[in-house]
C-alpha cells in the first residue's frame, strides 16, 4: 500500500508515528472493514495488442488493462440509488448522455 502510494519506508513509518502519538495508541483496522472495500469492484480485463510503428515498421505489443463502463456504471448508479433509498423499480426507462464537451474546446 504505502509503496503503491509512493510513500517511502521511512516515511511510512513517521506517519505511523504521528497517527500512534494522535490516536493514543496503535492504529488497527479489522480485516471486515477493508474487505468491504471489495464489493463492487470490477476487475479489469487484461490484453495485448500488436501495433505497428508507422514510421520505423517496427511492430511492437502493448498490454492493456480495461473495464466496462457499462459495468461501472450500474455498479455506482445501484450504489447511489441504495444509498438514496430509491427502488429500481421506481423507473421506467434511463437516458444517459455521455461526453466531455465542456464548451472549452477540448472535443
Amino acid at each position: 500500500m504505502w509503496t503503491d502510494a509512493g510513500v517511502e519506508k521511512a516515511q511510512s513509518f513517521k506517519i505511523v508515528q504521528h497517527l500512534r502519538s494522535s490516536l493514543g495508541g496503535n492504529v488497527i483496522v479489522p480485516y471486515s472493514g477493508i474487505d468491504d472495500l471489495n464489493i463492487g469492484v470490477t476487475i479489469p480485463q487484461t490484453g495485448s495488442i500488436e501495433l505497428k510503428d508507422p514510421d520505423s515498421g517496427r511492430i511492437e505489443t502493448k498490454q492493456s488493462e480495461y473495464n466496462s463502463i457499462v459495468d461501472e456504471f450500474k455498479f455506482e448508479l445501484t450504489k447511489l440509488l441504495t444509498s438514496h433509498e430509491v427502488r429500481a423499480a421506481d423507473f421506467d426507462d434511463n437516458y444517459f448522455v455521455i461526453g466531455g464537451d465542456h464548451g472549452k474546446g477540448a472535443f
